[in-house]
């Protein structure tokens, strides 16, 4: 078998060992019939920073529309609220179905949160780190499950620190403003029509760079797929001797939903019919 030419690789094509994402992320939310999501990321040794916070609309709808043909990437944790009101009458349940897309989407992978641990994150405290969004109530509940999380589950010594007052006012976790311009507007904030699935006109126009890192993996799933050994034999990534005619030089189809980024993380889709696989948070969407 012909063994494969790495530096020539490297030469022609410019495929390179891939980068390691420093940063670890975690993805607060809050469900509900909007439900609010708040994304930070952070190093051991550094605070946390805020890379989007936004509200979806329309319940479990708007929330599968926003993280549909998602997975979770391993340097990513997920802290949800969890719904406690089960037995009550006439409560609003869309709490739960929105938790159920959850499990759906991924699993066991988030740590569930009760409302009551909310209190550890005050308004002043978000106000003194300009984390403060006003009149979007629950985007700031989602963003402090996720200092919570970063407070009780990764025990991160610079929250704790911030939490306990020892930070302020040299090292806030956002510059003035910052928390309003990282905000993604969604329908009800004037944008669409009011329907789950419209396009989210500001949305789109923030984040319309490409994942380059996942399109340098398809093109070298490519390349790679036109070394054969002497018998012909594909030796590519993916090449499986039970499966014909694949075609790893397949052009990817027209109308399938590109991924809006911010900050090279992961922040929905842009409007179309079909949805591709995305690694929530992690180096391949950069």
């Amino acid at each position: 078998m012909k063994e494969i030419d790495w530096d020539k690789l490297v030469e022609e094509y410019g495929i390179e060992e891939e980068e390691v994402d420093p940063y670890n992320y975690v993805v607060g939310m809050d469900p509900g019939g909007t439900t609010g999501i708040a994304v930070l990321r952070y190093t051991a040794d550094t605070y946390p920073e805020l890379i989007y916070l936004t509200q979806l609309p329309f319940g479990h709808e708007g929330f599968y529309e926003w993280f549909v043909g998602t997975r979770k990437a391993d340097n990513t944790a997920i802290a949800s609220e969890v719904w406690e009101e089960h037995n009550k009458k006439g409560v609003d349940r869309e709490p739960i179905y929105v938790q159920g897309v959850q499990y759906a989407f991924w699993q066991r992978d988030i740590t569930y949160q009760s409302p009551k641990l909310k209190s550890l994150v005050t308004d002043e405290f978000l106000k003194e780190n300009n984390l403060w969004t006003p009149g979007r109530p629950h985007q700031m509940d989602a963003l402090r499950h996720a200092i919570i999380w970063l407070r009780n589950e990764d025990e991160h010594e610079k929250t704790i620190e911030s939490l306990a007052g020892k930070n302020l006012p040299e090292h806030p976790w956002a510059e003035p403003g910052e928390a309003d311009e990282k905000t993604i507007p969604q329908p009800g904030d004037g944008e669409g029509d009011g329907e789950p699935g419209d396009e989210w006109e500001s949305a789109e126009e923030a984040f319309k760079r490409v994942a380059e890192g996942a399109s340098k993996a398809e093109a070298a799933m490519a390349k790679f797929s036109k070394y054969a050994d002497d018998d012909g034999e594909g030796t590519g990534p993916g090449y499986n001797e039970s499966v014909d005619n694949i075609d790893y030089d397949e052009v990817e189809p027209e109308g399938t939903r590109k991924k809006r980024l911010r900050d090279g993380v992961f922040a929905g889709y842009e409007t179309d019919t079909e949805g591709r696989e995305t690694v929530l948070f992690d180096e391949d969407v950069k």
